[in-house]
């Protein structure tokens, strides 16, 4: 009996070393599980604090365009309106660089003052189709609708910046039946938008209008000689149209070949043929 006692010894001594490593392995798992649920649990909520920054981006992008319907000679379809005509990112950051960085809309979201990329703001660009639908960066933009992209910044765990991007489609289109922006300061021309109708013919000739039009459906200067255009003095003239823009008549224009109107908004765009003839952007008829 005493013999076998003999041949036991240590074997406590080994059973608890193995269970004290056991329990340290354990702990060790614990700690390293616990530290990376932690570390992971931060990240997840700068990317969403990123993400709402986007958000806020987008929302004072909102902003601007809601500002242009609302003001007078606003323009919520200028190309331009948004920092530029496209809806990349700078390149130093992420997407495409076709756009100027300095030309970027910068929303401060935490702070009253910062700069592109700070932890803290948004950045946004506006891609804006025209008259007919576009594409931009391979997506296909509908007609009259902005694509809208803003970049959210926000600080990580280990201190450098975390970018997130969200986009948004926004349709400009007339206001109840042909409206386009503000109605004071402009001769308002009630009658309504239809399809392929001169809501206001201006037949006559050698007609000179030197006021600001505001016209809720489409636009026809039939006459000989009609145009729009700003008078002697050099009053800003904007001229916004609901509907088409209809230049049939010989010698009409909007605006003078080297005088430019000083602002204005054609919903159905612009042509030269008739009413119900098919349009194009007026870049090319409206100076």
């Amino acid at each position: 009996m005493s013999k076998r006692l003999r041949q036991e010894d240590g074997i406590a001594l080994v059973m608890a070393l193995s269970i004290t490593v056991v329990l340290i392995i354990f702990v060790a798992s614990m700690i390293s599980y616990t530290s990376s649920n932690s570390r992971a649990a931060v990240k997840s909520s700068a990317d969403l604090t990123a993400k709402q920054y986007a958000e806020a981006g987008l929302n004072g992008a909102y902003s601007i365009l809601q500002n242009q319907t609302v003001v007078a000679g606003g323009n919520p379809s200028a190309a331009n309106l948004l920092g530029c005509n496209g809806a990349g990112g700078p390149a130093s950051i992420a997407g495409p660089s076709d756009c100027s960085v300095l030309s970027a809309k910068v929303v401060c979201v935490t702070t009253a003052s910062c700069s592109l990329g700070d932890p803290g703001s948004a950045s946004v660009f506006g891609y804006y189709s025209g008259t007919n639908p576009g594409t931009y960066n391979g997506v296909t933009v509908a007609a009259s609708t902005w694509l809208l992209t803003s970049f959210g910044y926000a600080r990580n765990p280990q201190g450098t910046t975390i970018l997130k991007t969200t986009t948004a489609t926004v349709l400009i289109q007339p206001l109840n039946a042909g409206a386009v922006a503000a109605v004071w300061n402009h001769v308002f021309m009630t009658a309504p938008l239809i399809p392929n109708v001169c809501s206001v013919d201006f037949g006559g000739n050698n007609l000179i209008f030197t006021s600001p039009l505001y016209v809720i459906g489409n636009l026809c200067l039939s006459g000989q000689n009609n145009s729009v255009q700003e008078n002697v003095a050099g009053q800003p003239i904007d001229l916004m149209v609901g509907g088409k823009l209809v230049l049939s008549g010989s010698g009409t224009s909007a605006g003078l070949a080297a005088h430019y109107l000083h602002s204005g908004v054609v919903v159905g765009g612009c042509t030269t043929v008739s009413v119900t003839s098919s349009t194009s952007a007026c870049g090319t008829l409206m100076r």
